[in-house]
């Protein structure tokens, strides 16, 4: 199977595609730039995912999840979202909502409950020590634990109005020192497998980028 492909080919069913397709335009309106990094994080994904021998059907729901991964971002104030500086703490407990804001959403929709769990789950770390449940291990759903590599590394390589993006290598050392503590290692082997860097934009800058 071609990740590719199948990355590039329409979503199953009308109703689901026209779902997926508002919910982008939320996000596209909100902070284009959130979108594009959207877009980002599934290329990453779905390749890792099909290392993973996950079927096609739980391909599909983890290339919705990494295109919606950040919908809760829509619902964070602007000054915060787009703030051109580093967070305060309190701002930063604020953009730490957007997990549950998305899966909230997510969450109403019929259809979408696998998709939801991966969004509620994606800033989890392997250890325990993340974010909005704390949940460890294999506890994490597995699409939840793809996406924490992909969206770490996509924020890691991309440049920001107050910092430098990492380079790609550095990164994906980054990735690789952190298997067994804020990654499942055993994603993070199918990470370094399939990734080479693939659509990396390390001279794009964000104004809205935020963990």
């Amino acid at each position: 199977m071609n990740p590719e492909l199948l990355l590039e080919q329409t979503l199953s069913g009308g109703m689901r595609e026209g779902i997926v397709g508002a919910l982008l335009e939320v996000l596209e309106r909100t902070d284009n730039f959130t979108l594009t990094h959207s877009y980002r994080v599934a290329r990453l994904a779905v390749p890792m995912g099909v290392a993973l021998h996950l079927s096609e059907d739980n391909l599909e729901t983890l290339r919705v999840a990494a295109l919606l991964h950040d919908l809760g971002k829509a619902f964070i104030p602007a000054q915060i979202l787009l703030k051109q500086d580093f967070l305060t703490e309190e701002e930063f407990a604020i953009m730490r909502k957007h997990p549950e804001y998305g899966s909230a959403v997510i969450g109403r929709v019929p259809g979408f409950s696998d998709v939801c769990e991966i969004i509620a789950s994606h800033h989890e770390r392997y250890d325990g020590a993340g974010y909005p449940h704390g949940t460890a291990g294999t506890d994490i759903p597995l699409g939840g634990r793809i996406l924490a590599v992909a969206d770490s590394f996509d924020a890691m390589v991309t440049a920001r109005v107050y910092r430098h993006g990492t380079q790609p290598d550095m990164a994906a050392a980054e990735v690789a020192r952190c298997a067994g503590s804020q990654f499942d290692p055993v994603v993070v082997e199918a990470f370094l497998a399939t990734t080479h860097f693939r659509g990396v934009h390390h001279g794009e800058k964000s104004t809205a980028q935020r963990e």
